[in-house]
């Protein structure tokens, strides 16, 4: 990554289907920070998106430090 950016793209691998014909939808808008700035390399984008019944079904982030889990 450019500027020594650290990616990260976190999806759940248990998502919540009733049956193979059943298409899960968002529960809510996307919830999204960003205040990265590309040409420095400071600052941070984090999304959390939301499955049908509200809870995060994935994480994506971009900024210049590492996150522990």
């Amino acid at each position: 990554m450019p500027n020594n950016l650290v990616y990260y793209h976190i999806k759940t691998t248990n998502p919540l289907k009733k049956n193979a014909t059943y298409s899960e939808f968002k529960n809510r808008p996307d919830l999204v920070c960003d205040n990265l700035d590309i040409s420095t390399g400071k600052g941070h984008y984090i999304r959390f998106s939301f499955n049908s019944i509200g809870l995060i079904d994935s994480v994506t982030y971009m900024g210049h430090e590492e996150v522990i889990l």
